[in-house]
């Protein structure tokens, strides 16, 4: 079962974000998405889970938008998640992590933990989800941009403007071959969409 927890953000130009703590109502796998955007070349160096660096399963860096998915086996009970990064992040800074609790898991591990980014009003991932599980994802694009979000068949969980504009949402339900699709009113900006399947 997959269980939504929450979002959060920043706006600060750091290389340490704490997004504060996350209840886990049992213990299962808390897996965190963590897109951060800012002028300074830089990498995810951890995500911290409960006081424990998470494994990551997905780090790209970049000049402007880092991206990290991670997760951990925790304990019921709140757990705090911290973000470290390779440098400050710089000028035009906007963070924000999503986090879920999956329970009833086979494996710790991902599949197709990726992006895709583009310069759009659409984006467009497509990946493999195991056989009744379940798919999460993160989206980010542009600056101050206001225009309301759409997810083709995922379940919205947020969107908000932090610097950037910033949606989460999972999709429950569907096995094999899936293209999520997400569009914001408005023109175009540089953009991407960030998921993972989890089993």
């Amino acid at each position: 079962m997959l269980t939504w927890l929450g979002s959060a953000s920043s706006t600060a130009n750091t290389a340490a974000y704490n997004f504060g703590s996350f209840v886990a109502p049992t213990a299962g796998l808390m897996l965190v998405l963590s897109t951060i955007r800012g002028d300074t070349s830089g990498t995810h160096l951890s995500v911290s889970i409960g006081g424990t660096a998470g494994t990551l399963h997905f780090n790209a860096p970049a000049l402007l938008n880092k991206k990290a998915i991670a997760s951990r086996v925790v304990a019921a009970g709140s757990n705090n998640v911290t973000v470290t990064l390779s440098a400050a992040n710089g000028v035009n800074t906007g963070a924000a992590v999503g986090v879920w609790l999956l329970t009833g898991y086979t494996s710790i591990t991902p599949s197709s933990p990726a992006d895709e980014s583009a310069t759009s009003n659409t984006w467009t991932r497509t990946m493999t989800i195991p056989a009744r599980r379940v798919a999460t994802y993160a989206h980010q694009h542009g600056f101050s941009v206001t225009g309301a979000v759409t997810w083709s068949d995922a379940l919205e969980r947020t969107d908000f403007l932090a610097t950037c504009r910033y949606s989460h949402a999972d999709l429950r339900g569907v096995t094999g071959s899936h293209t999520e699709t997400v569009s914001r009113a408005g023109g175009s900006d540089f953009g991407y969409i960030l998921g993972a399947a989890w089993g």
